[in-house]
């Protein structure tokens, strides 16, 4: 009896030990943004999420596979049409949110949506939601909730069709924003600006009322009047928008932040995040370092205009923003410029003594021709002074000086300046690149890092024992920072013609067909190729290129390095990345788990499909688990 007690008790303590981790498994995916309601067990589970993005509505649609395993879905939902219109964008209605080399099956009839997908290279599994698709609608409705009904769902385990549980959760309440925030600029002063001069330009938020969790503001600038104030620097954003002292005291987390300048499509972005709502007026959000160009036409009037996707979340998934005004800024001269008024030489007047009187002036007397250096039409220099008498004859032309008729004015000996120009541009060589990034779903443009080092000089003792930093050359090497890259149809990234990159704190740029010059490398010897993306480990690529400068763009220095592609692992923290991919790296994506806040994305979408996810998490946990960053 007590050895079958023993039994039972036993039995006991191992289910509530499995109990328990269990417990503390749903506990930590209780992190995600949305409650997940409970799904029926052992049966995969449908869910709705909702994030309303100023006048249209996302809906995602969920699946918890409940600890089943399935590689197929397909799935029937109708909406109100009264309520919803469906947007149908340039890409289509629906929008993936897993990896899959194929696409969605879709289907429209009425007001009934049907999606069905496979994923081709694992299946769904595990026990937390993962997000099939997003479907946006313009909200017709303006109060009230807007339901969404199954109409049918299937997917496909262990090659049997499985019904889906269907929760509940299928119904948004319309919730009206705020409405009254307002996000604004402000200059340092209400006078025209100048040429050559420093502009600070502030960004503001007034939340009137309405509560902020995050924003980001962007907006475009004139790169033919306005550059930054400092450049060359490590980062371009960094040392040019600066976060006030007060924004902490304000509610903002300066640590969590966004800061970019897009010199491709000229837009400053600036992304903040609160702990607690905020509601205060007269925030100063940031502060952007323009200097307006010397070289540019006055007067000018310069315009500032929140973009259309400057958002302001509430915390709920609501756009607070009222009113974005735009502010005009005014450039003229530095001081008024009169047009010169045309002189009239009738003849050299004295003004030294003897007095000359003036009346009567002569009228029609011609120009004296000028050669050599033009006589002043004042006060004359040379010597002898001319007569003059005190009574103007009836000719009104003075009497030349001997030997200098006409008023010829020798001027000496002209020596002659030769400059000799020895062979233009210093020659570097140039390279081409390719390269794809790990596990993408879209391909914006980016920026990357490209460390060269002399293979030869490297084998030799760095001084000082001298090691590789992450935003410094190593000993034998030259970073090249900010080479701006476009994906083409294919994936494959490549420098962008006649873009800006920084080498040593100057700028830059790419050949108008696309070649890299490398600065300060003479070729003749052995180099290695590394290339660091934003999100991305240090790769690299190749230790056993040869460069040349006799011919400085021959086709061996267009290098192909698709095939080895750049692993997302190192994110960029508060804006920099610290050159190290390790579990900070993961904690950054599971803080932000379902977020499509832009600051967030900027930091840990790292498949670029506009929501962090388990996707994300599983790309950067492939990179931890099979390789070590290079840095």
């Amino acid at each position: 009896m007590f050895k079958h007690l023993d039994k039972k008790i036993v039995k006991e303590i191992i289910f509530f030990t499995v109990f328990a981790a269990f417990l503390v498994a749903a506990l930590i995916a209780i992190r995600e943004r949305y409650v997940r309601p409970r799904a029926e067990a052992g049966k995969p589970h449908l869910s709705f999420g909702f994030v309303k993005e100023g006048d249209n509505l996302a809906v995602t649609v969920r699946v918890n596979p409940n600890g089943t395993q399935f590689a197929a879905f397909d799935i029937f939902f109708d909406y109100d049409q009264a309520k919803l219109q469906l947007i149908d964008g340039g890409n289509g209605w629906v929008e993936r949110l897993f990896t899959s080399d194929l696409p969605l099956v879709t289907d429209k009839n009425g007001n009934v949506l049907r999606v069905g997908g496979t994923k081709t290279n694992e299946n769904f599994s595990g026990t937390q939601n993962i997000d099939l698709f997003k479907v946006k609608f313009k909200l017709l409705a303006t109060s009230g909730s807007v339901s969404f009904n199954w109409n049918s769902a299937k997917i496909k385990v262990s090659d049997k069709q499985v019904t889906l549980s269907q929760g509940t959760d299928n119904t948004y309440t319309i919730t009206q924003a705020g409405g009254d925030a307002k996000i604004y600029f402000k200059a340092e002063k209400e006078t025209p600006y100048h040429k050559n001069e420093n502009l600070n330009l502030s960004l503001y938020l007034d939340t009137n009322n309405s509560s902020a969790k995050s924003l980001q503001f962007i907006f475009s600038y004139d790169p033919n009047i306005l550059t930054f104030q400092v450049l060359g620097g490590s980062s371009l954003a960094n040392d040019n928008i600066v976060f006030p002292s007060t924004l902490a005291g304000d509610g903002f987390d300066t640590s969590m932040n966004v800061r970019t300048i897009d010199e491709t499509s000229h837009k400053v972005t600036v992304g903040l995040r609160a702990d607690s709502p905020v509601k205060k007026n007269n925030i100063q959000l940031a502060t952007v370092k323009f200097k307006i160009k010397n070289g540019i036409t006055v007067p000018a009037t310069l315009t500032f205009s929140p973009d259309a996707d400057t958002i302001v979340y509430d915390g709920t998934g609501n756009d607070i923003i009222g009113s974005k005004p735009a502010l005009n800024i005014g450039i003229e001269q530095d001081s008024p410029v009169n047009s010169p008024t045309p002189t009239t030489t009738t003849s050299p007047q004295a003004t030294a003594t003897p007095t000359v009187t003036t009346t009567p002036r002569p009228t029609n007397s011609p120009t004296p021709t000028i050669t050599g250096t033009p006589v002043p039409t004042r006060t004359p220099t040379p010597t002898p002074i001319p007569s003059v008498t005190p009574t103007p004859s009836a000719t009104p032309i003075p009497t030349p000086p001997s030997g200098r008729d006409n008023y010829t004015i020798n001027i000496g000996d002209k020596d002659s300046l030769t400059i000799n120009i020895t062979g233009g541009e210093e020659k570097v060589p140039y390279i081409k690149f390719g390269v794809t990034l790990f596990g993408v779903e879209n391909t914006p443009d980016i920026k990357v890092k490209l460390r060269v080092g002399d293979m030869v000089v490297k084998l030799t003792p760095a001084p000082n024992g001298g090691s590789d930093i992450c935003n410094n050359p190593g000993w034998g090497e030259k970073l090249y920072s900010g080479i701006q890259m476009r994906a083409d149809s294919s994936g494959v990234y490549r420098p962008i013609p006649e873009s800006v990159f920084i080498y040593s704190g100057k700028e830059y740029h790419v050949s108008s067909d696309g070649w890299v010059p490398l600065i300060d490398i003479s070729g003749g010897s052995t180099y290695s190729f590394a290339v660091k993306g934003p999100k991305h480990r240090n790769v690299l690529m190749t230790s056993t290129a040869t460069l040349s400068t006799t011919d400085p763009k021959p086709a061996s220095q267009n290098f192909d390095w698709s095939g080895n592609p750049l692993e997302p692992g190192d994110l960029p923290d508060s804006g920099n990345q610290d050159c190290v991919a390790n579990t900070h790296d993961m904690s950054l994506i599971i803080n932000r788990i379902r977020s499509t806040d832009g600051v967030d994305l900027g930091i840990a979408d790292v498949d670029y499909n506009d929501i962090i996810n388990a996707a994300d998490i599983s790309k950067v946990d492939h990179t931890l688990s099979t390789k070590p960053d290079d840095d």
